[in-house]
């Protein structure tokens, strides 16, 4: 394949599954801010007048006949056409309450408005309201209508999620996010509140709709970071909080001895923290060279499970945890093994329980032809890796033993899905699956 075509995205799965004991998780996916996209008004063109520019009503189901040139009930409208995949895509609405809505001859009631999108694979929809005025206009609603079938309510539909506009009304604006998977078909339903979308207030309001590709693990774009991985605890240090459900009491500290073997890594974790750990409590590491004091700490309960520091020097540490200020405990902390994986898209590590994961990946015939996924093999284990993806491109997959991919362990380049699998039940390490865009200047790993 040549590197000169127009920039194609394809969003691959890759499947982690263990054969042999219990199975590979992956990594919490995180969903990172991104920039405010461009708004794009929709087609037709000329516009028809509400809604959407297509000159009759968005459905509904309490009293929604309004501009149905035809009369009676209009179907939701179908905004798949119109919406642009690559920004923000603007149409235009109007809903005028239930009952009392103008004495105007041709005037009748408006009270709610239906639209339907398509939703690709692997995509996530911002879905935001805006009207003119700084009280409540309307209702907002998400619904999975991949059982719609046409009809008033929703009859079909599953509620994916909702707001009452209410908390933002003071902005005139309203947001809802249907997210990755949430549905094929989503049904976008705006219901009047009350008088807020009758007399001096504006019966007017603008839809934007916006896809947005999460990328990398549920990140945006071509996404890498430093990671690790706890394979073992060593040492366990805890000084029970008097605010705890149980309470040894008298506990002043607790401390013991780990061991660094040359060639491994040994972090300091929390492991408890309670709601006065943060300026109450510390932690002290000494051994070869090194006398590490963490007081006060400032973490929170939420921080639990976060890596404090890292030793590689061999040698006898102490670990000590204790409470200076106050002597009523609320600190806990684990000396644990752990494996680096290095700058990766994301990894797979054993919990267990599950006996296969998946996670998305983004790549691209451009700037990002290649991702690298770490995945921790336990002694004992085999390991097979599925890579599948829905748009037309040659994609390759690969499982090497290090992280530079100097020896190949397996590949498949040839399929849709690929395959490949593990060999070692001795490996007790990590292995590097590499997803690449297929391209004549890579080298042949054949």
């Amino acid at each position: 394949m040549s590197n000169d075509r127009s920039r194609t995205i394809v969003l691959a799965t890759l499947m982690i599954a263990a054969l042999i004991s219990p199975a590979l998780s992956a990594m919490e996916e995180r969903v990172e801010m991104k920039e405010e996209p461009i708004p794009m008004e929709a087609p037709p063109n000329p516009c028809l007048g509400f809604d959407a520019c297509t000159g009759e009503d968005a459905g509904g189901f309490n009293n929604n006949n309004l501009v149905c040139p035809e009369g009676g009930q209009c179907p939701a409208i179908d905004l798949t056409p119109y919406a642009d995949m690559g920004q923000t895509t603007s149409f235009y609405g109007h809903i005028n309450g239930y009952s009392n809505c103008g004495s105007a001859t041709g005037v009748s009631c408006d009270d709610d408005d239906f639209y339907l999108l398509d939703v690709p694979a692997g995509y996530q929809v911002n879905v935001t309201t805006a009207w003119n005025s700084t009280s409540q206009h309307h209702y907002l609603y998400l619904y999975n209508g991949d059982a719609y079938t046409g009809g008033s309510g929703t009859s079909g539909m599953s509620s994916i999620t909702s707001t009452s506009c209410y908390s933002t009304a003071s902005t005139g604006t309203c947001a809802l996010t249907a997210p990755v998977g949430s549905a094929e078909v989503l049904v976008i339903y705006i219901d009047c509140y009350s008088s807020g979308c009758q007399g001096a207030n504006p019966q007017d309001y603008r839809l934007d709709i916006e896809f947005y590709f999460p990328g990398d693990n549920g990140n945006v774009g071509d996404y890498t970071q430093e990671e690790s991985i706890v394979i073992e605890t060593l040492l366990e240090t805890v000084q029970d909080s008097y605010y705890s459900p149980v309470y040894a009491g008298s506990a002043t500290s607790d401390t013991g001895t780990f061991d660094v073997v040359a060639g491994e890594t040994v972090a300091i974790q929390l492991s408890y923290c309670d709601s006065y750990c943060d300026t109450e409590s510390r932690i002290t590491v000494s051994g070869p060279g090194i006398n590490d004091v963490f007081y006060p700490l400032g973490y929170q309960i939420s921080d639990i499970g976060t890596i404090v520091t890292s030793y590689t020097t061999p040698g006898t540490y102490t670990l000590s945890v204790d409470d200076p200020g106050w002597g009523d405990g609320g600190i806990g902390a684990d000396a644990v093994k752990v494996a680096e994986a290095g700058n990766v898209t994301g990894f797979f590590a054993t919990d267990g329980f599950v006996l296969e994961q998946s996670s998305r990946g983004m790549l691209t015939d451009t700037t990002d032809e290649m991702d690298l996924w770490a995945v921790y093999i336990p002694e004992g284990y085999l390991v097979d890796v599925t890579l599948s993806w829905s748009a037309s491109a040659d994609l390759d997959l690969y499982l090497f033993n290090d992280y530079a991919h100097s020896s190949m362990i397996d590949d498949s380049i040839y399929t849709n899905p690929e395959l490949v699998s593990s060999t070692d039940t001795d490996w007790d390490a990590f292995a590097y699956i590499s997803v690449e865009w297929w391209s004549p200047s890579y080298p042949n790993f054949d």
